[in-house]
Parts: structure tokens; sequence; C-alpha cells
């Protein structure tokens, strides 16, 4: 068997991350684009000893690139369908019941407000999945992204660029790599510096914003420490329930901005320190700051971090995931070493429909 053969094969059952399952020759199949017991036409895409990749490039599915572009992995279902799969993949990976998770969602076209095109000489897209090969989206554009970024600039081709980020600011596309982003929401104004991170689904980041605002008390004596706080955004939204809030960050292009966020939103007893959590911790005051609010990048939380909280034991836990996989070995380490947490909501965000990925909020209270 060599990538590009094609074998014909039923999917048995869905798996994670929009994959299906089948098996051939003594070894497992991922399948992209299959359907359980529907047969198909799987190309490969991937080999290994144990395992095969293989898409089905002749599925039917609202975007005629679907089964070869790396973007998406669900478009060949109903939304409706894919949030069913998703909840009940966080189900499984959290060992929580499906009816303990709350789901909130939007529109699953044009919520994207940021793209990285990929660019060669004759084409500009999105590459393949398990390839550098770009999948050329210059006449149909990108479902997933907003209006204004949905086709490809066409006026790059002959350049030297590899990649393009674009990214709306104030609705107005920019070049993120090479400007500040401003993000108006409710009454705050944050400004994120190129190439610093945000929230891609922009009909979800105030519904995200508002519920981790909601899981704080309701008194003005919360005291706060937000770990990969970024630009500063979510302690700034809560600012009104938050007393005073330290911030960390390892990006120093980040805390700066968060302490100019802050200062330009009127917030006042905010202090940012730019710290790389996977190689040390900061120097806190026990008993102090009674919440931690976390929203780590895919990894998960670092070893120091996950040892701080042992230590500490806060009183409360807001920690927002962009990977369920890590967000699980994260929880069971604070309840395995700290019985006295109970899990008190989790939330799933469709912040990327289509795709594998989902965000995960949960709140953590000790008992």
């Amino acid at each position: 068997m060599n990538v590009g053969d094609i074998l014909e094969l039923t999917p048995e059952k869905w798996v994670d991350k929009g994959y299906t399952i089948a098996h051939h020759l003594g070894r497992v199949v991922f399948l992209r684009a299959g359907i359980p017991n529907r047969k198909g036409r799987f190309t490969i895409e991937k080999l290994t000893s144990k395992l095969i990749f293989a898409s089905d490039y002749s599925i039917k599915s609202d975007c005629e690139v679907f089964s070869k572009c790396g973007g998406c992995s669900y478009r060949h279902i109903s939304y409706e369908e894919e949030i069913t799969l998703k909840t009940n993949e966080l189900s499984k990976s959290l060992s929580i019941e499906l009816d303990t998770i709350e789901v909130i969602k939007a529109d699953p076209e044009g919520y994207r407000n940021n793209v990285q095109w990929k660019i060669s000489q004759k084409n500009i897209g999105l590459y393949k999945s398990f390839s550098n090969e770009i999948v050329n989206l210059r006449q149909i554009g990108c479902k997933n992204l907003d209006p204004s970024l949905k086709y490809p600039p066409i006026n790059i081709l002959n350049s030297n660029l590899k990649d393009l980020k674009i990214r709306l600011s104030n609705s107005i596309p920019i070049d993120y790599a090479k400007e500040e982003t401003i993000l108006e929401i409710g009454k705050f104004q944050i400004r994120i510096p190129r190439n610093g991170f945000m929230q891609t689904n922009q009909f979800l980041i105030k519904p995200w914003l508002e519920k981790i605002k909601s899981f704080l008390p309701e008194n003005q004596t919360n005291h706060i420490l937000e770990f990969y706080c970024g630009a500063g955004l979510i302690g700034i939204y809560g600012k009104d329930k938050i007393s005073s809030l330290e911030g960390f960050e390892m990006v120093e292009s980040s805390i700066q901005y968060a302490r100019k966020n802050a200062k330009a939103n009127k917030v006042e007893l905010y202090e940012y320190k730019t710290v790389d959590l996977g190689k040390m911790s900061p120097k806190i005051v026990k008993g102090k700051q009674n919440i931690w609010i976390m929203n780590p990048p895919r990894a998960g939380l670092s070893e120091k971090l996950r040892a701080m909280i042992s230590h500490f034991k806060p009183k409360e836990i807001i920690y927002s995931s962009c990977d369920a996989m890590t967000l699980a070995r994260d929880l069971r380490f604070i309840r395995n070493f700290n019985s006295e947490y109970n899990l008190e909501k989790t939330v799933l965000f469709d912040f990327f429909p289509r795709t594998p990925h989902y965000e995960v909020l949960i709140h953590l209270k000790k008992k």
C-alpha cells in the first residue's frame, strides 16, 4: 500500500475529532469524510506501521474541496449531528454525564474573524490534510470565514510571500502580522499586538466572556489570578465583579498591551507580569487571591501551574480550554490531588463549527 491508493471500506463507527474507524489487513484505518455503515472509496493520505489515514474524496457536501482540505471535518453531515458528536466526545473525555453539559453555539458559517492563507506561485488557500500541498480556494473561498475575508487576494501570487495573516480589526481586514488588532466588545476596546492571540469566533466571544463573568460571585471582593492572560481581555471585561487582579503571560508584548488596555478602559488595581509559566512559578501570596482564571494554549496547564494549584488550593478555578484531552488530563490531576473540588459547570462553546475543535469552559469550586 502507498499514499494515494484507494481502499473500499465501510466505516464502523464514529471516533474522536471527526474521524470514523475501519480495519484493513490488520491495521486500524482512520477515515475522514466517512459515515458509519456507508461504504466509500477512501484515498490513503498517511501511512504508519500500524495506522492508515484516508479520506473519501467523492463524498458530497456543501464544499467541493471539503474532503481534501484540512480545514473541516464535518461538512458531510448536518450541524446538529456534529454538535451531538462533539458533546458525546466531551462527555467521554471528562467522564461526565451528557445532561451536565451546556452547549452554546451560533451560525456555523462566516464565523471566523481571521485566516492564515498559504501561498505558492500558482495557488492560494489552505493546506491539504497531512500535506504541505495547497488546496486552491481562489474561486470558491472558505465558508468558515467572515464574508469580507472569504476569498483570498489574488494579487500576491507572484510575490515571495509564503503565507498571509488577515484578521478583522473593528470589522476592517488587516495584516495582523504587521498591525495591531482592535476589538470592540461591549463597552470595552481591547488592542492586541501584532501576531497576538485572539479568539476566532466573532459570534461567540461576547457570550463566552459573559459566561466567565457569570461564574464570578456577586460581590466586589473577588481577588483574581489570571494565567495565560494575553492582552487582558477576560479580566478587563469582568471588571465590575473584580476588586483586584494579577495577570501572567509569557509574551512580553501581550503584557505591555494588557497594561495599556487596563489603563485605557479605566481599570485600576490590575497588575500584569511577564512569566513563562512552563519554566517558573510566579510569586504570589497564599490565600489572597481566591479565584484563578486560566485560558492556556492547546497543550494545557504546565506542570508548574498544576503544582501551584495543588499547593495553593484556590477557592474557585475557571478554566477555558481549546483541547478537551489536555483539559481532561488537568482536571484528573486537580481532582485526584484535591478531592475537595466540585465540577460546578461545564460549557461547550462551539468556537470552530465544521472542524474537529471546540472550546470548553469549566467552573470548579472547593466543597
